[in-house]
């Protein structure tokens, strides 16, 4: 913490208690949560972010990645899985400046100075110089009064504006602590879109006019089922899990991971930068390879959903004379699996990232929002608390409901057979059947590419 004593919490909780003064004036309730705590804290129809967490980038002839719109998902072991593929509701957002719409101007942000002294509430601000800093914080209340959680921000700048803007991790200890970067841009279109964009760092000389954003809370998100996507496991109907009717997983998995193919292979496959052209088939055959092997994703897979006495989330394996020689101990079949899932072509394999088509030519950017139906022990005691205790926000609208019920017909009957075959074995859990809900935002425009590691000479070990 900074001699000032300006932690996180008093950044985000007390530079709004400022910007939400004038909201107070004629509306002292609104102002309530904010001024106490981060948004974070509060109620929203989004589940949170460290439990469920979805991002996509755009790509256009990029080195690495096919053109399309890249979706990710990253579930905690804590929840796992839902009991069907991960539904993705498409929503494009085209700007509709003669009435209230998805994206709205922001009225209640705070403009920042470097010391975190409050320079502005709303509106933009002028850099005279190149050295110039302000910080940006996304959060706020609305004219619906509601808490923002904003998953897309653009500024709006006047011509000749030379800015860099930087998305930051808002757990940074500003002003003394160099916070991380999670995305830049240093030429417009200054947008970025994520699951909870807090705080940003505007750098250089120029005019920001306007914030626009999208706010996961807006009520003007509807969801459409026929603008829908699934990529689920690679597994058919079992105790657990209710795949797509008319759907090969298996294929519907092999065409993901096609579709998504890397180009070439990563840095960390070649450290040293010399480039491997891929095709689809060398992924596909990759991960078929992992697959099939003795200790691979189907021995896995096999392991977490078919046992119909036992949850995924409670499967365990003993490693003892298992498929990983001279082990001992046991582990969980699903994080096993999430584990493997780091490798981008596994997640797409595993229903946990998929390819999709771009924004359109009219919308700013591509809204995503992220559905699903979850078993959860909601009262079993952990050290970060219930999951009862977390999830507190707003159900999903109805809407998205239906819409999972609709698209999987026997889902609704899964669940409440296992909500009552888990009530009886496990009275004390609470186990109970919960969606929920994530966005992701695809920007037209993916963010500039960081800058590759500086390469240090090698050095002899001392004395040799």
């Amino acid at each position: 913490m900074s001699d000032k004593g300006l932690s996180r919490r008093s950044l985000l909780g007390g530079a709004m208690a400022g910007g939400v003064a004038s909201v107070a004036a004629t509306n002292p309730a609104a102002a309530k949560p904010l001024a106490a705590e981060p948004m974070a804290a509060g109620q929203s129809a989004v589940a949170p972010s460290h439990l469920l967490r979805a991002s996509a980038i755009t790509a256009t002839s990029d080195p690495w990645l096919p053109d399309g719109t890249h979706l990710r998902v990253n579930v905690s072991p804590r929840i796992g899985l839902p009991l069907h593929p991960l539904t993705a509701f498409r929503i494009d957002v085209v700007p509709i400046y003669t009435r209230p719409d998805k994206l709205e101007t922001s009225t209640q942000h705070v403009w920042l100075n470097p010391d975190l002294s409050v320079a502005a509430t709303g509106g933009g601000i002028r850099h005279t110089g190149s050295g110039d800093v302000h910080y940006l914080v996304l959060q706020g209340w609305q004219w619906t009064f509601r808490a923002v959680r904003c998953c897309f921000v653009r500024l709006l700048t006047q011509a000749g504006s030379a800015f860099r803007v930087d998305v930051l991790d808002p757990t940074a200890e500003l002003p003394d602590a160099e916070p991380r970067v999670l995305a830049t841009r240093t030429a417009p279109s200054y947008e970025f879109g994520g699951t909870d964009i807090t705080l940003l760092r505007i750098s250089g000389a120029g005019v920001v006019d306007l914030v626009e954003i999208v706010s996961t809370e807006s009520p003007y998100i509807v969801i459409d089922p026929a603008q829908a996507v699934s990529f689920g496991l690679p597994i058919g109907s079992g105790p657990w899990y209710a795949p797509e009717p008319a759907t090969d997983p298996v294929a519907a998995a092999r065409t993901r991971v096609e579709q998504g193919a890397a180009r070439r292979m990563g840095p960390p496959d070649r450290p040293d930068g010399a480039v491997v052209p891929l095709t689809p088939a060398d992924e596909v055959n990759r991960v078929q390879a992992l697959s099939g092997a003795s200790s691979g994703l189907d021995y896995w897979l096999a392991q977490a959903f078919t046992d119909p006495a036992t949850p995924p989330l409670d499967a365990r394996v003993s490693l003892a004379g298992g498929p990983v020689a001279d082990a001992s101990g046991t582990i969980s079949p699903l994080n096993a699996l999430l584990a493997a899932a780091v490798d981008p072509a596994v997640a797409r394999h595993l229903g946990l990232a998929a390819r999709v088509s771009p924004p359109t030519s009219a919308s700013v950017c591509t809204l995503w929002m992220v559905a699903g139906l979850w078993l959860l022990p909601l009262d079993r005691p952990h050290d970060a608390g219930t999951l009862r205790s977390l999830v507190t926000g707003f159900p999903p609208p109805a809407t998205v409901m239906s819409a999972l019920y609709g698209r999987y017909p026997g889902l609704s009957a899964l669940a409440t057979q296992r909500v009552t075959q888990l009530r009886a074995a496990h009275p004390t859990d609470g186990w109970t059947a919960v969606p929920l809900m994530v966005p992701a935002v695809a920007a037209k425009a993916a963010p500039d590419r960081p800058a590759a590691p500086a390469r240090s000479p090698c050095r002899p070990p001392p004395g040799g």
